[in-house]
């Protein structure tokens, strides 16, 4: 009975609700419902040389991603001194470049 309701109910949603919409819906809850992305490691080369004029971050294993570039940007908001960063060799795509 109680599928038989939940069904009919999908069925009434999606007459009314574009099918692209229910999925982008559905993939926006999904991203709510996602641990935040965190590199300890990648935060503390950071913040164990406050002062460092260069950072080499390339040839890293694991290598960096997309996801690390959204930190290694919220690091460099307050770094000021930082002036030569190396991110050659690691798994950067399109969003994180």
């Amino acid at each position: 009975m109680i599928f038989l309701w939940f069904s009919h109910l999908i069925h009434i949603i999606k007459s009314y609700i574009p099918l692209q919409t229910v999925y982008g819906m559905e993939e926006q809850i999904r991203k709510l419902n996602k641990e935040p992305y965190k590199n300890p490691q990648l935060v503390k080369r950071f913040t164990d040389n406050p002062n460092a004029a260069s950072l080499d971050l390339s040839n890293r294993n694991p290598k960096l991603g997309d996801e690390d570039m959204e930190i290694l940007a919220d690091q460099l908001k307050t770094n000021r001194v930082l002036t030569a960063l190396g991110l050659q060799h690691n798994q950067i795509g399109d969003r994180g470049a």
